[in-house]
């Protein structure tokens, strides 16, 4: 999965896949960072950082910390 590029809830699934059929971990995606806000490159840069920093406070967090959970489902 680590060279294409994948929605993160084909991700999340093929992870769990991986996990079931014996796998011990996985290789974090661009899955992950896909929704990272798309900035104008001659907007505010505090504005394009708030936004960066809002995506990975969130949205990014969540993915890995969803990950983590399903990871220990299967390695614990």
């Amino acid at each position: 999965l680590a060279d294409r590029v994948f929605d993160y809830a084909y991700t999340k699934e093929a992870v769990r896949v991986a996990l079931e059929g014996g796998a011990r971990g996985c290789l974090v995606s661009s899955s992950i960072w896909a929704g990272l806000p798309q900035v104008d490159p001659s907007a505010d840069p505090e504005l394009i950082w708030a936004e960066i920093d809002n995506f990975l406070q969130t949205e990014a967090r969540d993915r890995l910390l969803e990950l983590g959970r399903i990871m220990s489902e299967f390695t614990s």
